[in-house]
């Protein structure tokens, strides 16, 4: 029985042992699986690894820039292959750990390493990433200069910082751009742009000087002539020569708009006046098409102003001149409203709506586009350059406005826009009706003249001298004229003068200094003194008047301008009110016995290769005076002469430069082209400081310019 017992435990527990062993062969499976898995996972990492570092090192191997990443003590992890590239390291040196100090040496100057070591402490301390491009010194970036393998660069950095929380790892990643030709390159762009801004003035300066000479012979004509027939050619002139300077300015505003240079000047102005001149010159410019310019005002509008009464002027004459173009029937109407916002401010509201042709729908996006005309086939004779909408765009949203255009194409157009003012007095315009009223163009008459008057206008160019004498004729007034600085100190040294006219751009002593050089003598502090000048950027005066200068003529000089100065700058004794007599202006509308013998002298003069034509082009086709103005270049040769040359033996090539460009136009006016155009290849090789040409052909110009005086000379004996 004891055995049956034990027999019986026994099977219990081999049933019981053969069960933990079946259990113990599962999991035994089971670990098998686990374990076939880690190895496949641990695969899996190991291959994932081995792809991630074949990718950061192909990356710093294509890195393009210098790449160093430092750990907290700031001792290197890793660099990019352009590092070890300049600093002839390796891979093992930066892994075992570089001081920064070390990773810099090949990088940045001696002094430069320490400041730029204590900024990344400064940025690892505080956990910040910093850029040079963000740290403005006097507003240009915190570049770094150094020399790199012989080579001087210019190198921007970045700092980022980093950090692994869960390992506690920090550090700092740092990169060095090469901005040596994008910092190279901007310095063509600028230098490209100031090179553009002063081939603009001078272009200005160039067409503006025989532009005063056009427009002043054109008024002369205007002024002196019966002959109706030449009346009407002088008023094409005086037109087409406005119209060239208009595009002129259109361009000079243009150039400056985009190089930010254009400034909004605010000063008081009356509303009501801006408008009466606006649509008097529009309705001159209409002319005697079939199109009724009609003028509409709100009278409550206040009339006291602040703002820049000259742009705003521009940007309403831009666009009435485009509806003006474009209009050949029915109506123009210029609409001007107010909204009253605070106490002291109101929004402007202006609009021009035409009966013109009218724009097209996929052509209204390009209409504010640069040198851009629409509808070209239909628009190839309207004239103008295409910039006068983007202009007065750009000028409007400088005033803090918006410019916007609505057109229906074959029935009309309208743009507006709305301007914040300033509103100085509330007082209405009131009814401007009669004063917007239709206003003829007609030949300036002068309200005064001043005979008793002394005035001095210096100016190296003799055809200058000319028109500012013409314009001062019909005053009574007969100038003193001189042609240089230096002559009209020795002429203050002993008379006084009413007003002086100075030219700006003159040899030797220019308008400023000799202006300067008067005010240093006794009792030129008080003198009158206007400058005159073919620069007529917008602005200039307030610069001449800073430099000491009374006031202020653009070149071509307009009689209304001329009008305004004297009657501003004289004293009051001299103005006698009312138009001229005749006496006062001592007309003369015939020919003399020598006018007509000057008709075989012009004969002369073309035989022997002068360009006549030219010449009495300039002159308005007025024989007796081309002659006299050869008589006048003749008698000066010796003078130029002597002065051209002395210039040249003292290698004062500025000088010099000024003094063959009144040559080349004076030159050019008698029709003398030969030696016109090598004053100009000169004058440009003295702008260009190319010496060589000027050592080449310096006595080929000054024997021409003998020859040709000789044979002015000798024409008139003949």
């Amino acid at each position: 029985m004891e055995k049956e017992d034990q027999l019986k435990e026994l099977t219990r527990q081999v049933r019981r042992l053969t069960r933990e062993n079946g259990r113990m062969q599962a999991e035994l499976t089971m670990l098998k699986g686990l374990n076939e898995q880690v190895t496949s996972t641990q695969k899996y990492i190991q291959k994932e690894n081995r792809r991630q570092i074949c990718y950061n090192n192909q990356l710093l191997k294509t890195f393009p820039y210098v790449l160093i990443m430092v750990d907290e003590q700031l001792n290197t992890v890793m660099a990019s292959e352009a590092f070890f590239r300049l600093s002839g390291m390796n891979h093992d040196q930066v892994k075992e750990g570089l001081t920064l100090q070390q990773a810099l040496s090949c990088l940045l100057m001696n002094e430069q390493i320490g400041p730029f070591v204590d900024k990344c402490k400064d940025a690892l301390n505080k956990s910040l990433s910093l850029s040079s491009h963000e740290e403005e010194v006097d507003g240009e970036g915190n570049m770094l200069t150094s020399t790199i393998l012989g080579e001087e660069k210019i190198l921007q950095y970045d700092i980022s910082y980093y950090q692994e929380p869960n390992d506690n790892v920090r550090g700092l990643s740092i990169i060095f751009s090469d901005m040596t030709e994008i910092m190279e390159a901007k310095e063509r762009a600028v230098n490209a742009d100031k090179a553009k801004s002063n081939f603009l003035a001078n272009m200005s300066h160039e067409i503006r000087t025989p532009m005063n000479a056009i427009t002043g012979m054109a008024e002369f004509i205007l002024r002196d002539s019966l002959d109706e027939e030449a009346k009407g050619h002088a008023a094409m002139i005086r037109s087409a020569a406005n119209s060239l300077i208009a595009i002129i300015n259109d361009i000079l505003d243009f150039s400056k708009i985009e190089s930010g240079k254009m400034e909004i000047i605010e000063d008081r102005y009356s509303l009501s006046s801006l408008i009466c001149d606006v649509a008097t010159m529009i309705r001159i410019r209409l002319g005697e098409k079939d199109v009724k310019l009609v003028v509409s005002i709100d009278p409550d509008i206040p009339d006291a102003l602040y703002g820049d009464e000259v742009r705003i002027k521009q940007v309403l004459i831009n666009i009435l001149n485009n509806a003006v173009k474009f209009t050949e029937h029915g109506q123009i109407r210029l609409t001007v409203g107010y909204k009253k916002i605070e106490e002291d401010t109101c929004c402007l509201q202006f609009a021009v709506a035409d009966t013109g042709m009218g724009i097209k729908k996929e052509e209204l996006a390009k209409i504010f586009d640069s040198f851009t005309q629409v509808d070209t086939k239909k628009n190839r004779s309207k004239e103008g350059t295409g910039l006068g909408l983007a202009i007065s765009r750009k000028l409007v949203t400088m005033m803090g406005g918006d410019l916007s255009v609505q057109s229906e194409y074959g029935k009309g157009t309208e743009f507006s826009f709305d301007m914040i003012s300033r509103v100085i007095d509330w007082a209405g315009v009131g009814d401007l009706s009669e004063a917007t009223k239709n206003t003829k163009a007609d030949v300036f008459v002068n309200a005064f003249t001043a005979p008793g008057a002394r005035i001095l206008v210096v100016d190296d160019n003799e055809m200058n001298l000319k028109v500012a004498s013409g314009i001062l004729k019909p005053y009574g007034i007969h100038p003193v004229c001189t042609e240089s600085g230096k002559s009209a100190l020795k002429l203050l040294e002993h008379h006084t003068y009413d007003l002086i006219f100075m030219d700006h751009m003159m040899p030797q002593m220019d308008g400023v200094e000799t202006m300067e050089r008067i005010r240093s003598m006794e009792g030129g502090a008080d003198q009158k003194i206007i400058v005159l000048t073919a620069n007529a950027l917008r602005g200039i005066e307030t610069s001449y008047v800073e430099a000491g200068f009374d006031g202020y003529l653009a070149k071509p000089i307009r009689q209304e301008e001329m009008a305004e100065v004297l009657y501003k700058m004289l004293p009051k004794e001299l103005i006698r009110e009312g138009e001229p007599t005749e006496d006062e202006v001592d007309e003369r509308s015939y020919l003399t016995e020598e006018e007509v013998e000057a008709q075989g002298r012009l004969e002369v003069l073309k035989r022997h290769g002068i360009n006549v034509e030219c010449g009495l082009q300039y002159a308005m086709d007025n024989e007796d005076f081309y002659l006299e103005i050869v008589d006048d270049f003749a008698s000066s040769w010796k003078d130029k002469k002597e002065m051209i040359a002395g210039f040249y033996d003292e290698e004062d090539w500025n000088d010099y430069r000024i003094a063959v460009h009144a040559m080349k136009s004076t030159a050019k006016t008698i029709g003398a082209d030969d030696l016109s155009d090598l004053a100009k290849e000169l004058e440009s090789a003295a702008r260009n400081q190319d010496m060589d040409f000027i050592r080449g052909h310096h006595k080929n110009f000054i024997a021409l310019g003998s020859q040709t005086v000789r044979l002015l000379s000798q024409s008139g004996n003949l």
